[in-house]
């Protein structure tokens, strides 16, 4: 299995033991980085068909680990870069 298609795979598993999309299922988007991947998701019926009662609130993004394929819950409350560095930051201390 490629990266991607694993990183879809773990993004779409890990979001459906967690949110209930209701009779929807989540849009996934895929944003490959340096350190790993960033995962920004949305109902389907939102993305696909403008359905604007189906927008989710609260999404934030997840950051999957090149190093071992962990997700990583960002926030909401900061720009995303902030998210960014703290994993970063978190990652190298453990390296080290």
């Amino acid at each position: 299995m490629r990266s991607e298609e694993k990183v879809f795979q773990i993004a779409r598993e890990y979001l459906e033991r967690t949110i209930n999309f209701l009779d929807d299922e989540p849009h996934i988007r895929v944003q490959e980085e340096e350190f790993g991947w960033i995962v920004f998701y949305n109902s389907k019926r939102y993305v696909v068909n403008g359905e604007v009662d189906r927008e989710m609130f609260g999404n934030a993004p997840l950051i999957i680990s090149k190093d071992d394929y962990s997700v990583h819950v960002t926030g909401t409350a900061r720009p995303l870069e902030y998210y960014i560095e703290q994993y970063i930051r978190t990652r190298e201390e453990k390296k080290s």
